[in-house]
Order: C-alpha cells, then sequence, then structure tokens
C-alpha cells in the first residue's frame, strides 16, 4: 500500500532531489495557504541560499524564527548574511546557534570557518577544538585545527591535530602532505622527509610533495637529492614556478651557473613579474662575466 506524501514531504523530496525550481514553487503553494508554516519558511530559506539569493533567504528565514528558534535555521540564517557580507550578523547567528545546540557539529564548524575568514585564528582554534569535542573522529575538524595553527605559527601543535587525523585515516593523503609540511615548519626535517616520500609512494604525480621535498632536503644541504626532487617536479607540472625556481637555486650553489641561467629564464618567462627569480638570473649572468646581459635583468 502506498503511503500519499504530504505536500511539505513531496516538496522536500523534490528539494533534496535537486529539482529546486519544483520544490521552491511547491513550498510557495504551501505558504500561500498557510503563510506561518515553519517547514516551508526555513526550508524555503535554505533553498534560496543555495540558489544564491540570500536576501529573500534572509526574509524567508527570520519569519520561520517567530514562530520558533530553531539552531538549523539560525545556521541558514547565517550563511545567507554571510553571502550578503554582513559578518556581524552571521556571526550572531552561529553563536546562537552553538547556544541553543552545543552538540551540533555544524554549529562550531560554521562559526569557526567565519572566524578564520575575519582572521580570528585563535578563536577559531576554539570552534574547530569545540567542534572536535563534539565529534572526536571527524577528520575535516582535525585537519582545519591543524591548518589554522599552522597558520598562526603553531606548528607542534599543527603536528599533532595532523597526526590525530591520520591516526582516524591512514590512507588520507592530503593530511599526510599537510603533517610532512607541518613537520618542516617545525623545524623536524628528517620526519618531514620521510612524509614526504610517503606521500610520494602513494601519490608520484602530486608536484607540490616533490617541490616541497626538495625545499627540505635542500635545508639539510642535500643538494644533490633536493635538485633531484625539484627537476620531478618540474616535469610533474611543467609551469610550477616555484619548482623551478628552487631548482635554479640548489644549481646556482651546485656553481652549475649555466644550468642555473636556464632554470631562472623559465621562471621569467612563466612569472615576467618574479622579482627573486630576474634578480637571480641577472646575478648569474653577472657571475658568468656577461656584465650587460646581467645588468639587462635588473
Amino acid at each position: 500500500m502506498t503511503i500519499a506524501l504530504t505536500p511539505i514531504e513531496q516538496a522536500l523530496r523534490l528539494h533534496q532531489s535537486g529539482q529546486l525550481a519544483q520544490a521552491a514553487s511547491l513550498y510557495q503553494a504551501i505558504l500561500a495557504a498557510q503563510p506561518d508554516d515553519f517547514d516551508a519558511l526555513q526550508l524555503l530559506g535554505a533553498l534560496r541560499c543555495d540558489q544564491g539569493d540570500p536576501a529573500d533567504a534572509v526574509a524567508l528565514l527570520q519569519r520561520a524564527l517567530a514562530g520558533r528558534d530553531d539552531p538549523a535555521v539560525r545556521l541558514n540564517l547565517g550563511r545567507a548574511f554571510r553571502a550578503l557580507k554582513q559578518i556581524e550578523a552571521a556571526e550572531t547567528q552561529f553563536r546562537r546557534a552553538v547556544v541553543l545546540a552545543p552538540d551540533l557539529l555544524q554549529a562550531h564548524l560554521f562559526l569557526g570557518h567565519l572566524l578564520r575568514e575575519t582572521g580570528r585564528l585563535d578563536l577559531a582554534c576554539d570552534s574547530y577544538r569545540a567542534a572536535a569535542a563534539v565529534q572526536p573522529d571527524h577528520v575535516d575538524t582535525r585537519l582545519l585545527l591543524g591548518q589554522t595553527q599552522q597558520a598562526l605559527g603553531r606548528f607542534d601543535e599543527a603536528v599533532v591535530s595532523y597526526e590525530t587525523a591520520l591516526g582516524l585515516a591512514p590512507a588520507h593523503g592530503p593530511a599526510r602532505l599537510l603533517l610532512a609540511d607541518a613537520l618542516a615548519a617545525a623545524g623536524q626535517l628528517d620526519a618531514a622527509i620521510d612524509a614526504y616520500r610517503y606521500v610520494i609512494a602513494a601519490a608520484p604525480g602530486l608536484a607540490p610533495a616533490q617541490c616541497n621535498l626538495g625545499a627540505a632536503l635542500q635545508r639539510q644541504g642535500r643538494l644533490i637529492e633536493a635538485l633531484d626532487a625539484f627537476s620531478q617536479a618540474t616535469v610533474l607540472a611543467p609551469g610550477f614556478v616555484e619548482a623551478w625556481y628552487n631548482w635554479g637555486v640548489v644549481l646556482r650553489d651546485l656553481g652549475r651557473d649555466e644550468e642555473a641561467e636556464a632554470s631562472f629564464r623559465q621562471v621569467v618567462a612563466l612569472a615576467p613579474d618574479h622579482a627573486e627569480g630576474r634578480t637571480d638570473l641577472a646575478l648569474v649572468e653577472l657571475r658568468r662575466g656577461r656584465l650587460g646581459v646581467g645588468l639587462a635583468e635588473l
């Protein structure tokens, strides 16, 4: 026996299947008959936010809140205000959602994202920690916390966050690369090199991992190994300016000026405003006794 769906259930099914125009029409029909219907107001408000109409979303969601102070409505209203660049209003909604539902993961995450985007990184860390307390096995929360800690220069803390994420998802390649970068920033170069090599073994085509491996080897004075890593990065990503530049620096430090010149020329060809590339190209030219050419590059 087939059970007939109510109008709001029909609209929600259309909404969830991506048939937004049809869902919106049905929500509007419900509201025409029942202007204060909470579900239709809040669901149409969320839909309008997803459709890129935050002003209409705000109006609908505020009407929904007049009937019920609901954390999901607060989150969607915060999203709408954020889209309208009304940051303080968005923050107010996210904070209210946290108060109403302290165990709601998304409330802490939305607040954390807003705080991070507005440069309040310490407070963003607090929100991500709260999110992790709500759902300790949420890998993305651990990564967000680590990235925010890393942006604050708290590299040892970031390492712990990434290691926790990898404990939850050992095969998570991006987490392993983030860990390697944090280890390198923390000065733990041996561990960073091992982590980069692990990433490369799992994903040989990842040019940033090769480039960052080269940078860690370069810092240890292992220039021949660094040269190979930078070379691999340029093969994998011929437009990778940083890899070409670092390759040129190592070649220069090895006294291979002709090859260094070619690398720096590639940097300038790819990024004409690359000041370091132009300067190093000029210095190599001068070192090779080509005074006029070197001065022209400055």
